[in-house]
């Protein structure tokens, strides 16, 4: 196998544009200082929001029994209940992403509790800011019942919210209480719409434009795509001086234009041994409009690199979360071997390999497997390492 020679990436790392169209999830772990968790990444305060309608003061808290890190959200109570964990204000528009998912159990065996999940009432704004406070006299929509007895181990819960969207329309989504025997409940690693207050509609958004030569014989450029819409497609620029002077223009690369993420990988053979280059990339529009990226500089080598690592540890994954492909990141120093395991929240094994000594960037396909929390370990001599990463479907 070549083995790739990396001698100077320079990555570019956007800041996700989340929209109305295609825009991606979000994902809530409670692992934050703030409870009821606040949002303000986008420069927008958008809080989740604990009512507690029945007054008796037992409500939801940040809770340390979680389904995955350190935190969840939790309530512990007796007898019928009536108190609400809401989301932000959401995008509900048919274009955007319109998946409810979370984690939940009972605290402790014996326990069982009525929960319902409710969407609010729709209603048309574009700022966060806009959006009335929720209220649970409101006329909410049932999405589901459920009931849930003596499982202390994390169940999944999906829900399609498509039936209930509207264009250019928000709202919320609810959690209800219902009733607890007696004992605690928790809910954890939410997946959600994204806000109404997101940014409007972009072509493209790019994460990654990354670039590395192949033992001196060609030179390998990758570019991911959180998503994509009403795009022709992509050009790849080269120089050895400036972007004005280009030497080199690629074919234009025909967009997919899909709305999760993707990899685009160009391969020019049209380079020197010990050259340095710089490349661009350039986006192209169906309304011919352009948008550049770069550049990525690097020299063509068949200089061999040090392959073996000090020391072994494990990076972590990317993308994460993902769908439906995920990249581990891993070095096993010199004279070992190592075992890397993907298991789920039960503790079942879903993927088991060995490693030798080196660099490993490692390619998981969930494939068939249900969206949710998944964990990947690695294993080396006196050396251990999990971590946590996210399928989405």
């Amino acid at each position: 196998m070549k083995k790739i020679l990396i001698i100077m990436v320079f990555s570019i790392i956007l800041l996700g544009l989340l929209n109305a169209q295609d825009c991606p999830c979000r994902f809530e772990d409670f692992e934050e200082v703030a409870f009821p968790p606040v949002l303000t990444d986008l420069g927008e305060t958008a809080p989740w929001t604990v009512i507690d309608n029945d007054g008796d003061f037992n409500t939801w808290f940040q809770g340390t029994i979680p389904c995955s890190g350190l935190q969840s959200a939790g309530i512990i109570d007796i007898g019928v209940d009536d108190d609400w964990l809401i989301t932000p204000c959401l995008c509900l528009d048919p274009e955007a992403c319109l998946v409810f998912d979370f984690w939940a159990a009972v605290y402790h065996p014996g326990v069982f509790v009525d929960f319902e999940v409710l969407i609010s009432p729709l209603f048309a704004t574009g700022d966060c800011g806009d959006c009335p406070d929720p209220d649970p006299n409101w006329g909410w929509v049932t999405i589901d019942q459920v009931f849930v007895f003596d499982n202390t181990v994390c169940e999944n819960f999906t829900y399609d919210l498509t039936p209930y969207a509207a264009d250019n329309m928000c709202g919320y989504v609810a959690i209800r209480v219902t009733n607890i025997n007696i004992g605690g409940f928790i809910v954890d690693d939410v997946t959600y719409p994204c806000l109404c207050c997101d940014d409007p509609p972009c072509p493209v958004t790019l994460s990654s434009f990354t670039g590395a030569s192949v033992q001196g014989e060609y030179v390998s450029l990758t570019w991911t795509c959180e998503s994509e819409s009403d795009m022709l497609g992509y050009r790849v620029y080269r120089s050895q001086s400036d972007i004005g002077s280009s030497e080199f223009t690629s074919p234009l690369i025909v967009a997919e234009n899909l709305s999760y993420l993707h990899d685009y990988n160009y391969e020019d053979y049209e380079v020197e041994n010990e050259a340095t280059y710089n490349y661009w990339l350039e986006g192209v529009a169906c309304d011919g409009s352009t948008e550049s990226w770069g550049p990525v500089t690097l020299t063509v080598s068949q200089e061999e690199p040090e392959e073996v690592p000090e020391q072994t540890v494990l990076m972590g994954n990317y993308p994460n979360p993902f769908r439906p492909k995920t990249n581990i990141e891993f070095n096993i120093r010199k004279d070992s071997q190592a075992i890397l395991t993907i298991f789920n929240t039960k503790g079942q094994i879903v993927e088991r390999a060995e490693f030798d000594a080196g660099y490993h960037n490692f390619e998981w396909n969930a494939g068939t497997n249900s969206s949710g929390i998944y964990f990947y370990k690695l294993e080396s001599d006196n050396y251990s390492e999990t971590r946590k990463m996210i399928l989405l479907k």
